[in-house]
């Protein structure tokens, strides 16, 4: 959903729309939290919360906190090199 912006209530009803005219909703997770709203919760769970909340099954996908996440830990990780 990254195509809108969900601070601005006219674009926040579209993302419901979207998320409510979807099979499921497909959650991917990394290592940072994000932006937060004005209510103080995070965009991304902000569009969660709503999926849980017409019962929209959720896929979620959990990066490993040891997966290297900048292009250069990246290599140096297929290297053998500390960081």
């Amino acid at each position: 959903m990254k195509m809108f912006s969900a601070d601005n209530d006219e674009q926040w009803i579209t993302i419901q729309d979207t998320i409510s005219n979807s099979d499921y909703y497909c959650l991917i997770i990394g290592h940072r939290y994000g932006s937060e709203t004005k209510e103080g919760i995070g965009y991304t769970e902000k569009e969660f919360d709503f999926a849980k909340e017409i019962d929209l099954p959720v896929y979620a996908f959990i990066q490993n906190r040891n997966m290297p996440t900048k292009p250069i830990q990246q290599v140096l990780k297929r290297m053998n090199f500390p960081e």
